[in-house]
């Protein structure tokens, strides 16, 4: 356009700008754990101060977009100089919006930086701009990544306590990941799960049926919301076992199969919140059926039906009344 002396308008900067995030988007799906290789984000800042040298005024797509390219490629230092330059502006147009807030946490979420993407959160609220989903979900993935289950699970009562949106799976994985740090909050990992299920989040068929009790699917889930479920289940059956029911039996639940473990490297880069173990979900969930409860609870995997994790009627007979003895 310009060895043709086309007259560039903002809108057409902006356009490559949104080619760019489109890509980076890709990128980062691809390969979340480094920076982006092609340097999108370098791009993404030369088109925003190219659009100031031709004396014309970026525009809130045009930062909120950089940003989200930014965001992408790791670059959470430069996400955060192109909020500071919007909130400089005099120009309405380039006032931060809700887009460039939510691109904003999104960039210092992903490295891990909770205190900035709060900070973000809480300027947004307090500029008279009310935080959909996106942005709580965001804020979610900060706390998330930077280890803060006690922030994570105060984000979570507001949500449920906030009558004009509603919690996602996404907003579910976050939190639940963030409390299966530690032993200590794993009662409060019980809460979120339980009212998850009662807001029909995950187990929709669980909820007023004992029919589905004894065989549930746990494949499509992260290994912190399986051992979440594990332990809804486990407990859902016990209490099976001790109102005397007579269909009590096998508790098969189908992790799927997974495969060698160099197999697994390029999943467990996509997925963070994944534990590091050869057989993936599958041994997860035994380790979890075991080591969460007291007495322990035993699992075997049928030769037959490698991607499920079965415990033995006689088992789970004999685990109840263990708990009631202990």
């Amino acid at each position: 356009m310009k060895e043709k002396r086309i007259r560039i308008n903002v809108f057409t900067y902006n356009a490559a700008i949104g080619a760019l995030a489109k890509s980076s988007r890709r990128n980062h799906l691809r390969s979340p754990s480094s920076l982006d290789e092609e340097k999108l984000w370098k791009k993404a800042l030369i088109l925003v101060e190219e659009i100031k040298k031709q004396g014309l005024n970026p525009d809130a797509f045009t930062y909120s977009t950089a940003i989200d390219v930014c965001g992408n490629g790791g670059r959470w230092q430069e996400a955060l100089s192109l909020m500071n330059q919007m909130k400089a502006s005099n120009d309405a147009k380039t006032r931060p919006n809700k887009v460039a807030y939510t691109a904003a946490i999104t960039a210092c979420s992903r490295v891990g930086r909770w205190e900035d993407a709060r900070n973000l959160f809480h300027d947004m609220k307090n500029t008279g701009i009310t935080p959909d989903l996106i942005a709580y979900n965001a804020l979610l993935s900060s706390y998330l990544h930077g280890n803060k289950p006690d922030l994570a699970y105060d984000v979570w009562e507001e949500i449920c306590a906030n009558e004009n949106i509603s919690p996602d799976i996404i907003t579910l994985t976050n939190v639940i990941g963030a409390l299966d740090r530690t032993n200590e909050d794993r009662k409060l990992m019980d809460n979120v799960f339980l009212k998850a299920v009662e807001l029909r989040l995950v187990m929709k068929e669980h909820e007023y049926s004992l029919d589905t009790t004894w065989e549930v699917d746990l494949s499509g889930m992260s290994t912190s919301l399986a051992r979440a479920a594990c332990r809804y289940i486990a407990e859902r059956a016990c209490k099976a076992v001790l109102e005397g029911h007579d269909d009590v039996q096998d508790l098969t639940l189908i992790t799927g199969c997974r495969g060698p473990y160099q197999e697994l490297m390029t999943e467990r880069k996509q997925n963070q919140n994944r534990k590091d173990s050869k057989g993936g979900i599958r041994e997860y969930i035994q380790e979890s059926l075991r080591d969460d409860f007291e007495p322990p609870l035993l699992t075997v995997v049928p030769d037959d039906e490698l991607g499920t994790v079965v415990v033995k009627m006689n088992v789970m007979r004999r685990w109840v009344n263990g708990r009631k003895l202990s």
